[in-house]
């Protein structure tokens, strides 16, 4: 994937001829070759971060245009291709044919300086405006997503987590702590409302979302020399001519569960509760290791390796294999699984062998930082029941731990 982008990035570049500097660029200069130029501008930032002055040059000149959408077929084509590479289908990153969730992908430029030049919250906002402007424009399918996820002011599916997460290491913040920058500044023209009743309008086409943001940056920033370029860009005549063109199918969204492959290793530590005619056997700590789990979509298989350590040359060793359901919420799972295995307990020169049968509840959250790696804290409480010297004994475990996670949808493994 990371090859398609840099082959994208350098034929845009080729055809654009992205040397030029924005100061160049003539007044007269057609729509579509506008265009062109802010995406390429938009590209080239993904890939190397250091062009988001040159899409605020541009915007800047949007004022001299009039804005429609381009009528050089086979531009447009060109057009429709390019903003693919502006946002993401899913959480992880995957291109798909089809799709029910865009997340746009907003940088967070607040306080960061380029040549010299600090950015502000007002120019955060017109960049990520700009930026889902030239996407909405040239694919009708995704300002329908948007439409649905932005529906009601739903702010959960403003924001991709991968991108808020990797800005947050950046920032040295925690995720809900960069969540809460991004949605208290220039995040927030995309869900201020004006009350339920003149809410409504916003929701009455595809780019109704999109205008709400225009209209709110109007209202924060009264005096920005950018108003009147956004407006421009998004003016009435290209707007109804949009909503003319709109994708009509309905899409009923609450975004769609990703099926998921994924693959952890790791360990853990804990303490064990050994039922009272289990003693002599001992216990001070418990670990698992090695842990290794892998998903298919719901299905979830673990092996576990366990160890008791207690005083004095007591202990345990064993392992355990466990089938169960996961249930997913981003990045927030909980696993239900039972399975069997034994464990061989250590008492000086005495060893007991026993045959198990066990439940485990597992919960994690995985902390992304890759489109397909996480780290994965975990915490497990589970049960084993067995036979100890022919008596009924019971083993409670209580485990906390981290693995290292690879991830990959279902899609992308076709």
């Amino acid at each position: 994937m990371r090859f398609s982008r840099v082959f994208v990035f350098l034929l845009c570049s080729f055809i654009t001829g992205f040397s030029q500097p924005a100061d160049s660029l003539s007044a007269e200069m057609s729509v579509c070759e506008f265009d062109k130029a802010l995406v390429n501008a938009f590209i080239q930032n993904d890939l190397s971060g250091d062009q988001s002055s040159a899409v605020l040059d541009l915007v800047s000149k949007a004022v001299s245009i009039k804005h429609k959408t381009c009528g050089i077929s086979s531009q447009a084509e060109e057009l429709s291709s390019w903003v693919s590479n502006l946002f993401n289908r899913t959480k992880s990153d995957v291109m798909v044919n089809g799709y029910d969730v865009a997340y746009t992908k907003y940088v967070h430029l607040i306080g960061q300086e380029e040549n010299g030049r600090t950015f502000t919250d007002e120019e955060n906002a017109v960049y990520n405006i700009a930026l889902d402007y030239e996407i909405a424009k040239y694919d009708a399918h995704f300002a329908n997503v948007k439409r649905h996820m932005l529906k009601n002011g739903k702010k959960e599916y403003l924001l991709d987590e991968f991108l808020v997460t990797k800005s947050a290491v950046k920032a040295g913040r925690t995720v809900p702590e960069e969540m809460n920058v991004w949605y208290g500044s220039w995040a927030k023209l995309w869900l201020m409302s004006e009350g339920a009743s003149k809410d409504k309008s916003y929701y009455e086409d595809n780019y109704g979302w999109l205008r709400r943001a225009v209209v709110n940056f109007k209202k924060v920033y009264p005096n920005s020399k950018y108003g009147g370029a956004l407006e421009g860009m998004l003016n009435q005549e290209l707007l109804e001519f949009l909503v003319s063109h709109e994708e009509k199918e309905s899409l009923e969204h609450e975004e769609k569960e990703e099926a998921l492959f994924a693959m952890s290793f790791g360990a853990m530590v804990g303490r064990s509760l050994l039922s009272d005619n289990m003693k002599p056997a001992d216990e001070n700590v418990s670990i698992g290791v090695p842990v290794f789990r892998v998903q298919f979509n719901h299905v979830v298989l673990q092996l576990q390796g366990d160890m008791y350590v207690g005083d004095g040359g007591y202990g345990a060793m064993g392992v355990n294999g466990l089938l169960g359901y996961n249930k997913t919420w981003g990045t927030v799972g909980v696993d239900l699984m039972a399975g069997f295995g034994f464990d061989q307990f250590f008492m000086g020169e005495d060893t007991v062998t026993c045959k198990l049968l066990m439940g485990a509840v597992q919960a994690f959250k995985r902390i992304l930082f890759s489109s397909h790696g996480a780290l994965t804290p975990r915490i497990q409480w589970s049960i084993k029941g067995m036979a100890f010297r022919r008596r009924k004994a019971f083993v409670n475990q209580f485990y906390a731990g981290l693995t290292l996670d690879f991830l990959a949808p279902l899609s992308e493994m076709k």
